[in-house]
């Protein structure tokens, strides 16, 4: 472009550009990169006193603090086990089972912002649920109505004169109606599963009965009603077990939300007592800020003087929480006095599901800004990185995945550049996986037990070793070509990348190409926090936080850091405390041999005996003293001034 327009032009558009970026530079407020999250806890600081956030520490609710907040949950519901809580939750475990009916609380809470965007309302939540559905118990207790029993005696009629397995059918069924409904709704009735084992099969659909001669000479004209008696006793059965189904699932639901309605509660007490916050209570309080007319109009001034112009990049990995607090934000601004917002994103390559990200919002924001903003939609279909053979799998993947509608047809600007795609097969389990059958009880004295190991994930290892190797020609010699820099050239091992969903399963590639002698540089290589140096320094932290870790203690003497010998450690687990710090506490303490306030230096080489018959060594008596001081260290400093002290 300034090749085409000359020098004067190159000069101008210079000078024109250094301009623009000193205007950048020096713009009050500056330019600022964020994430999401990180502009949240910005608003979150900036809060009102009256938003009740001053003072907020992030924290991360993981796996070990749930499961602690679970624990206290339940402490608190053994205190009242006649609560309608309480109640709940021993229905929820008798019909999942504890680790499930913990998983879904954990999955619940997780996605919370959401829950609490809806207005966080057990009663609300169930009502979209309902859509005429009963409790449960309901549709059981209105099926057998009058004119309805008055249908199944007919149809008992039918039967008791019909052939030997049918009258047999009818005198189980006749007993069976003389038995009550459940009491409380929450149950089997016998006389209903009688009547659906007479008219259904075991698969629950309706058994065959067609009017014929047969039926025609035993009932005359009433073969007729027999038929018409069984389809609509059959349909009305198979109706009411749809709506069992409807009321266990809200019944279901609605213990589930009871109990979770109230562990958030808890949780959130507990949090709000400890001033914390994490990333979830981040997003919703940000919304709450700005749908409050309390403090959105602080709120609003505060984003009304810091932004003028908005990029937002990756737009297909936004939830629908960030795109209602961005509502919540737009919504308050007159035509005029609206930002400029600019909106990047391409909905295939969401890859957030498990943070909640939802690709069918950029649809939702770009037609919202269309509408309310008069914005522009700038297509970009064709693309310069992938070969025309890779974006024809792209267009045949997506071109009838319902969530990309309207999927525009992409295009590749490479020219002729050679391109392909193969699909390894899929590796099912075999049959020799599968754990064996036990006719009797294995003695675990004499018979080890045999667990099968998956081999799907080494079989996929090995086939995709065995396409690389077929790939670069090592096994036959005939190597695929390259195109590269207008030149065709052999496939290397240094032209393949291997892309994996985590690292949980990347030693089994690793073995898989070091088994045919393909090189590779992992990710996974180095491992500092696998180097024994650091595992022995994360020992001696673990003991100083939990001084009760005999474990953790023993391996802390055992490494350079006291260099402790095994006889030392037996001489620990000679003594009589309950644990080995207090045993070498004892140990280190005065004796009447040795005089009170004795240092380091006083203390002889060698073995010392005392009375009781225990012995300490100076690696012992080093280790107390200097653990003693730790421990006192880590009450009081922070992480890293506490190990600035250690190495010292």
């Amino acid at each position: 472009f300034l090749r085409e327009r000359g020098l004067g032009a190159d000069d101008r558009l210079r000078r024109s550009a250094r301009a623009l970026y000193e205007q950048v530079l020096t713009a009050q407020p500056p330019l600022t990169v964020n994430t999401f999250h990180g502009w949240f806890l910005q608003l979150i600081e900036a809060a009102p006193l009256t938003a009740n956030l001053a003072g907020a520490t992030l924290v991360e609710t993981d796996a070990r603090q749930f499961d602690e907040h679970w624990q206290r949950f339940a402490d608190s519901l053994q205190k009242v086990p006649e609560s309608p809580v309480a109640q709940a939750f021993v229905r929820l475990l008798a019909l999942a089972g504890q680790d499930s009916a913990q998983k879904l609380i954990r999955r619940a809470f997780d996605r919370r912002s959401e829950w609490l965007a809806l207005g966080g309302d057990v009663d609300q939540a169930l009502a979209l649920l309902r859509d005429g559905t009963g409790a449960e118990g309901e549709a059981l207790a209105t099926f057998f109505s009058a004119r309805r029993m008055d249908e199944i005696q007919a149809y008992l009629g039918f039967l008791e004169s019909n052939t030997p397995s049918d009258q047999q059918r009818a005198q189980s069924l006749r007993e069976a109606l003389h038995s009550p409904l459940p009491a409380s709704g929450r149950g089997e009735s016998v006389s209903f599963e009688a009547l659906r084992g007479t008219l259904l099969t075991n698969e629950n659909t309706l058994r065959k009965r067609e009017l014929n001669k047969t039926l025609e000479k035993r009932f005359g004209e009433g073969a007729a009603r027999f038929v018409e008696l069984h389809a609509r006793l059959g349909e009305a059965v198979l109706r009411c077990l749809e709506q069992q189904v409807a009321e266990r699932a809200l019944a279901f639901n609605e213990d589930a939300c009871t109990v979770f309605a109230d562990f958030l509660a808890q949780v959130e007490a507990y949090k709000q007592a400890r001033r914390q916050i994490d990333f979830a209570d981040a997003e919703w309080s940000v919304l709450r800020l700005l749908r409050d007319e309390a403090t959105a109009a602080l709120v609003q001034a505060r984003l009304d003087a810091r932004y003028r112009h908005v990029l937002l990049d990756e737009f297909q990995d936004t939830n629908p929480l960030q795109w209602q607090v961005l509502r919540a934000w737009l919504d308050a601004y007159s035509d005029d006095e609206r930002p400029t917002l600019f909106l990047v994103g391409d909905p295939k390559q969401s890859i957030y599901r498990f943070r909640r990200a939802e690709p069918r919002l950029f649809a939702v924001a770009a037609d919202f800004l269309k509408h309310h903003f008069a914005a522009e939609f700038l297509e970009q279909d064709a693309t310069r990185r992938n070969a025309l053979p890779i974006v024809d799998v792209v267009n045949a993947l997506f071109l009838d995945e319902a969530r990309f509608t309207p999927f525009r047809e992409q295009t590749s600007q490479a020219g002729n550049l050679p391109g392909r795609v193969e699909l390894l097969p899929l590796f099912g389990r075999d049959i020799a996986e599968e754990a064996p059958l036990r006719s009797a009880l294995r003695d675990p004295l004499r018979e080890a037990e045999t667990e099968p190991e998956d081999q799907r994930l080494h079989r996929e290892a090995d086939a995709l070793a065995a396409k690389i190797l077929e790939i670069t020609g090592s096994d036959d010699g005939q190597a695929w070509q390259i195109t590269e820099k207008d030149q065709t050239r052999p496939a290397r091992y240094g032209d393949f990348m291997l892309l994996l969903r985590s690292r949980t399963h990347m030693a089994t590639y690793e073995h898989a190409l070091a088994a045919v002698g393909i090189p590779f540089d992992a990710g996974s290589c180095g491992g500092l926090l696998t180097a024994l140096e650091v595992r022995d320094l994360l020992a001696l932290l673990e003991f100083l936080t939990l001084p009760s870790d005999n474990l953790k203690l023993a391996q802390t003497l055992r490494s350079p850091l006291f260099a402790c010998t095994d006889e030392e450690l037996l001489c620990l687990a000679g003594t009589r405390e309950c644990n080995w710090w207090q045993r070498l506490q004892a140990l280190s303490s005065p004796r009447p041999d040795r005089g009170e306030g004795a240092g380091e230096d006083s203390v002889p080489t060698g073995l010392q005996v005392y009375p009781e018959s225990v012995a300490i060594s100076p690696r012992l008596a080093r280790a107390a003293r200097l653990l003693e001081a730790w421990q006192h260290d880590a009450d009081r400093l922070p992480a890293h001034d506490l190990l600035d002290r250690i190495y010292h």
